[in-house]
């Protein structure tokens, strides 16, 4: 991999707050259309994670809910003009929102990533709202704007997708993403953890948010997966979904948000 970008990635470790706790980064990278994953160091500290650690990809999974539901669409058992409502006819303001809109975020929705209540509720290791909560804590039965008319990043948009994805796909997330996704892209190491028993053998670094400013925490004892209402895929070998169109491969679903292509 570039030394010069390993060396501007420690720069930037190294000139974080020592209090951060911020001592490594993992990082996988197209190199002259080879993948490669490399573990960065702050100068003076060991390796905090090794080349096939299991970490949550997060909001990453966004993309890989998206390339399934492109999936179902190219299939034919989807419109990118279907309703949300076709799937969750029970929430009236569905009738509104079409796939497209709730995928590229200008559904209306709201978000709970700004409610003070949903990171206090994270940090004190309750257990996860049920969906219903969701829904009432954010006011989702009243759009923010008419659908399409605007952008505003959507949580609870990508919650419902979720729901149309395992009702159309015929199977709960991880089904689906493993026939849909990672089988035909050959992705042996991804997995949709839901529990926290489930994160018993992924690597973290002691958590300052689920300490809200205090001594860094263990995520493994405090944090629910459960939490992340979209689902929330793992990562061993994150380059396994980077690799560009091998010549004579078409491309699946198109370009994704954050650059990568599906191609099976």
């Amino acid at each position: 991999m570039n030394e010069q970008a390993l060396s501007a990635i420690r720069d930037l470790l190294d000139r974080q707050p020592i209090a951060a706790n911020v001592t490594g980064a993992l990082v996988a990278a197209i190199v002259s259309g080879d993948p490669e994953v490399t573990v960065v160091a702050r100068s003076g500290f060991p390796p905090p994670f090794a080349s096939d650690s299991r970490v949550l990809l997060y909001s990453f999974s966004k993309t890989i809910v998206a390339a399934a539901l492109l999936r179902l669409v190219a299939a034919g058992r989807l419109s990118l003009q279907d309703t949300l409502g076709r799937f969750l006819p029970q929430h009236p303001v569905t009738a509104k929102i079409t796939l497209r809109a709730a995928l590229a975020h200008t559904s209306g929705l709201p978000d709970y990533g700004g409610l003070a209540e949903y990171h206090a509720a994270v940090r004190s290791s309750s257990p996860p709202w049920s969906r219903e909560e969701f829904l009432a804590r954010t006011g989702a039965d009243r759009l923010l704007f008419e659908p399409g008319s605007s952008f505003a990043y959507s949580n609870i948009g990508y919650m419902w997708l979720r729901d149309v994805l395992t009702r159309a796909g015929d199977g709960d997330m991880a089904t689906v993403l493993r026939r849909e996704i990672l089988d035909p892209l050959g992705v042996t190491t991804t997995s949709v953890p839901e529990t926290k028993s489930d994160l018993a053998d992924f690597t973290f670094g002691p958590s300052r948010y689920l300490a809200n400013g205090g001594t860094p925490m263990d995520v493994i004892a405090r944090y629910d997966p459960g939490w992340i209402a979209t689902g929330n895929c793992s990562r061993a070998l994150i380059f396994e979904i980077m690799v560009p169109n091998p010549p004579g491969q078409r491309t699946c679903c198109g370009p994704s948000g954050n650059g990568l292509r599906w191609w099976c």
